[in-house]
Formats: C-alpha cells, sequence, structure tokens
C-alpha cells in the first residue's frame, strides 16, 4: 500500500472541511474519516484517501477553478516556501534538482525520482516504481514539479507529460520548460 506523509495531506484536509456537507455523501468511511482527525506532518496516511479526498476537492472546487495541477503548485509553493524550504536553492536550479528525491521522500513512501536538466531550459522528471497509477495524481505531481521548479527562482513556461503509468508507460516522465530570470 502507498502512503503520503500528512504535509501532503493536512492542505487538503483543510480545505475540505469547509465543504463537510458536501463531500462526505462523496467519500468511503476512511477518507471521510480524515475530515475528523488531527493530521500530523509527521505520520503517514493511505495514499488512496488522499487521492479520493483530493478527487472530491477538484469535483466540488471545479466552478471555483480548482483543478489537481494547480493544487499541486499551490501545495509546493506551500510548503516550499514553508517547512521544506531548505529544499530549495533560490537561483540554483541544478541544486534544487539535486534535491528532488528528498522532496518525493518527504511526501510518499512508494517510488523514486531522478530530475534532471536535458536541455537550456528545459528539466526532466522522472518517476519510477511509484505504487500509484493514476492520470489524476500525475496531474498533480506534474504540478508540483513545476512549482518546486519554479520556487529555484525560474519562470515554468510548459508542462508537457511524456509518458505515463496510468498509459501502460514504464515511468512517468515531466518535461517542464522554464524560463531563467
Amino acid at each position: 500500500m502507498a502512503n503520503i506523509k500528512g504535509t501532503g495531506l493536512a492542505g487538503v484536509v483543510k480545505l475540505m472541511r469547509s465543504m463537510r456537507v458536501a463531500a462526505v455523501p462523496l467519500l468511503s468511511p476512511s477518507a471521510a474519516a480524515l475530515l475528523s482527525q488531527r493530521i500530523l506532518a509527521s505520520s503517514w496516511y493511505p495514499e488512496k484517501d488522499f487521492l479520493e479526498l483530493v478527487a472530491v476537492l477538484v469535483r466540488l472546487g471545479h466552478g471555483k477553478g480548482l483543478n489537481w495541477e494547480g493544487l499541486g503548485r499551490a501545495a509546493a509553493q506551500t510548503d516550499l516556501g514553508s517547512i521544506y524550504r531548505s529544499l530549495v536553492k533560490k537561483g540554483d536550479l541544478e541544486v534544487t534538482l539535486s534535491r528532488a528525491e528528498v522532496v518525493w521522500r518527504n511526501y510518499h513512501d512508494t517510488g523514486r525520482i531522478e530530475a534532471s536538466r536535458v536541455g537550456d531550459n528545459v528539466a526532466r522528471m522522472i518517476v519510477n516504481d511509484y505504487a500509484v497509477v493514476s492520470a489524476d495524481m500525475c496531474q498533480l505531481n506534474g504540478g508540483f514539479f513545476a512549482g518546486l521548479i519554479a520556487a529555484s527562482g525560474v519562470t515554468v513556461e510548459k508542462v508537457t507529460k511524456a509518458a505515463c503509468t496510468a498509459k501502460k508507460d514504464r515511468a512517468c516522465i515531466w518535461d517542464i520548460e522554464y524560463r531563467a530570470e
């Protein structure tokens, strides 16, 4: 079973609590129970419940502009600007990319990430051996990776999904084009 660290779950639960009346009927008992629990940043929770919460959040908030990729970018901006800010080096994309595996491990207990530059202004993120096979989660992760790269001080211009395990590819691969400031 894949698990996610509470830091990745806390913001989603906080938003979902404000939508509790509409959300609970759409959630499984285990996911709904998280809305009544204290989420600890250092604890691990089932990633299937996290995915379910985000799916319902996107469904309920879609008219307000909430989507998987945007939630990923927002999570990166929040966490990499606070609790995990030491993992980002402003002005140094190479160092930030070299720390991507540490960032990944702070959220997920399966999979591994390779992050590198593959062109003058393109970074590639490759996730292998991740237990979660979900096109939706890939959108969330793609948004988070764009946020990670932007946190280093560049402007992300385009995110392209080059491969996806949800499409039976061996790994999930994102190419992220950026512009140096």
